[in-house]
């Protein structure tokens, strides 16, 4: 088993496992944003490569609902280099997660007024288009995984020990903080999605109604 370490997952309005809506709200004269989509999807092997089990996404879920219940599950403009939350960056909380059947990861961001939240709603504004990056830490370990009938690939399963740390706003994945390419962020391969999935429309109702 591999040390534990940051593990980053990215889609991007392009990508057809990355669904959303943004909602403004004229609050006694005040616009409020909300941003409700599909964030990540566990069961199915992605383009990095990775695997995130169902009921591991679903038990790191757990600590998540605790901390929306403090208003303490934020996210940032851009993904830092490690999974620590840097309060002057913070752009938007997480009000709302659940995880659908099919292994979806539905969710609700509100964009804040902090400078960088000022800045996110400003290319909100300017239609520019963004991708959600989740952040995790956990181990992985490399198994071999079925694609079809007597074919089999190396790929990295995550384990029990995974925790959602946040869900953050990008634009150019190919970079980290410091101009290297520390994360690899690419969209989901739902080719191998499970045959008992669910319609998006009825957990969306579910979560939102």
């Amino acid at each position: 088993m591999a040390d534990d370490k940051l593990l980053t997952e990215q889609l991007f309005e392009t990508d057809d496992a990355f669904r959303y809506e943004i909602i403004k709200e004229d609050v006694n004269g005040k616009k409020k944003y909300l941003i409700r989509g599909s964030f990540s999807k566990a069961g199915v092997v992605n383009k990095n490569k990775r695997l995130y089990p169902r009921n591991v996404m679903a038990e790191s879920l757990k600590e998540c609902t605790e901390m929306m219940s403090q208003n303490r599950m934020v996210g940032e403009l851009e993904h830092p280099a490690s999974p620590k939350i840097n309060l002057e960056r913070i752009s938007h909380k997480i009000n709302k997660l659940e995880l659908a059947e099919d292994g979806t990861l539905l969710g609700e961001m509100e964009v804040l007024d902090t400078p960088t939240g000022k800045i996110l709603q400003t290319l909100i504004d300017s239609n520019v288009g963004l991708g959600v990056s989740t952040r995790g830490t956990g181990s992985v370990k490399k198994i071999k995984y079925q694609v079809k009938e007597g074919v089999f690939e190396d790929v990295l399963e995550v384990q029990p020990d995974f925790k959602l740390r946040a869900i953050d706003i990008v634009f150019d994945p190919s970079a980290g903080e410091f101009g290297t390419p520390q994360f690899v962020a690419e969209g989901l391969d739902l080719f191998n999605e499970p045959s008992n999935k669910i319609t998006f429309g009825e957990v969306w109702g579910r979560l939102f109604s």
